[in-house]
């Protein structure tokens, strides 16, 4: 795998954003509503949500570790 630079890294944001601020205003309104979805899919891939949609007890930061 090779190492990625930071100025690298950097380019991809500003052009990411360039992308986003292209898009219609009703396609980034589509993108805001997916988030959660997003945002559940990589919490139930780390093993932090359970199957019925509740946070495990270290999500929610009754655990600590």
């Amino acid at each position: 795998m090779n190492p990625v630079s930071l100025s690298a890294l950097d380019r991809a944001e500003v052009e990411r954003r360039a992308s986003l601020a292209a898009l219609p205003f009703n396609e980034k309104v589509r993108i805001v509503e997916k988030l959660p979805t997003m945002g559940r899919t990589l919490r139930t891939a780390r093993g932090q949500l359970r199957r019925d949609g509740s946070a495990s007890l270290a999500e929610r930061n009754i655990i600590t570790r």
